[in-house]
């Protein structure tokens, strides 16, 4: 929109100097919902293409952790010994899709803030806009190199070889990455800052694995950490690893070991760390879900306030409140070149450029802010 003015240059600049950030006078985009979408998402996706480096070091992260962890656990056997090193392998499991994924997530977001905060200040996109692409560009790296990490560490470590066993704990290990993806998106939210996130995403996540299953028995858990418990993915992916793997299966003695026979089979071992073998689904996958869709919404929701919040630094300020000044889709921030620039306005509007003033008299209101 076109806001006329015939002040002169030195008082529009005094007027831009006082206007303070008012988030109801945001502009809202006139385009629809799926236009929105559509052009995030194509963004997004030659964000991609010009950073190779985003998808090698991600690949790179993959193959690290899972030949590590497939090597330290190489052909593990079937006897008593090996329900401990099982276990030990899928809470590895858990931990590994857990940091890899919401780490680079609370790190990559923060740094695309300025541009969301601005755009959305300038009524280009809306939150919704910027988040559903973000994340749907992400769902090919959870599906590809999560079925790449959980086949490496099965096919090393001798876990129980059917497909029925690989795709659930393929889609179990999905689920978990979701759910650290999302996290990830809620520390960024949350913070703001890609440094603050680093230190913020173990804090919030170590307490989750003190309840996850391995280190305390779930008899055992104290009252008022509850909360806590039933909110750890850790737990419920590391459920249903541990049924994935132990369910009907039989376990040998050797009589000739040290090692005393305390376990028959793998549901005495699922009985021993108090896990129902009708739990792989429903509540444990279906809570996965949720906590996923959970930290998604409030991802959303903390962008939404972050965006509306008014600017801090005088450089955002100049960026996301109403002193703007298009030519041709390039930006004039500065005041001084406003000011030089306010007696071509009647030429920049011939020429149909976008012009975006803040009047002179900044007791009147300003139609289209």
């Amino acid at each position: 929109a076109v806001v006329s003015t015939q002040s002169t240059g030195k008082d529009e600049v005094a007027c831009i100097k006082r206007v303070k950030y008012d988030s109801t006078n945001i502009q809202r985009s006139h385009v629809g919902l799926w236009d929105q979408l559509s052009a995030n998402f194509k963004r997004s996706y030659l964000n991609i293409l010009r950073n190779p480096a985003y998808t090698q070091i991600r690949i790179l992260q993959v193959l690290v952790l899972s030949v590590i962890g497939g090597l330290t656990y190489f052909k593990t056997g079937n006897d008593q010994e090996a329900f401990q090193d099982k276990s030990g392998l899928l809470f590895y499991m858990v931990v590994a899709l857990t940091f890899s994924n919401a780490f680079i997530q609370s790190q990559n977001l923060p740094m695309d803030m300025p541009v969301i905060k601005r755009e959305y200040r300038n009524g280009m996109y809306g939150v919704l806009a910027c988040m559903i692409p973000r994340f749907i560009i992400e769902v090919p790296y959870l599906l590809l190199l999560t079925i790449l990490q959980w086949g490496l560490v099965w096919a090393l470590a001798g876990l129980r070889r059917t497909f029925y066993n690989f795709v659930v704990g393929y889609v179990t290990s999905v689920g978990v990455a979701f759910v650290s993806t999302t996290l990830g998106y809620f520390v960024a939210t949350l913070t703001g800052n890609a440094a603050i996130a680093s230190a913020v995403t173990p804090l919030v996540a170590l307490p989750f694995f003190l309840f996850g299953g391995l280190y305390q028995s779930e008899a055992s858990t104290p009252e008022y950490f509850y909360p806590i418990k039933y909110l750890s993915w850790l737990r419920y992916g590391f459920q249903m690893y541990l049924i994935n793997e132990f369910d009907g299966q039989p376990l040998n003695c050797n009589r000739n070991s040290s090692t005393p026979c305390i376990f028959s089979n793998g549901n005495e071992v699922l009985a021993y760390y108090h896990i129902d073998v009708e739990d792989q689904w429903f509540p444990n996958f279906f809570a996965i879900v949720a906590l996923a869709l959970f930290y998604l919404f409030l991802s959303i929701a903390l962008l939404w306030c972050k965006v509306r919040q008014p600017p801090q630094k005088p450089d955002d300020t100049r960026s996301s409140d109403q002193s703007f000044f298009y030519t041709n889709g390039a930006r004039a921030s500065d005041p001084e070149q406003l000011a030089g620039e306010s007696s071509h306005v009647s030429k920049v509007a011939k020429q149909k450029t976008t012009v975006i003033h803040v009047t002179a008299n900044c007791h009147s209101s300003l139609p289209g802010m």
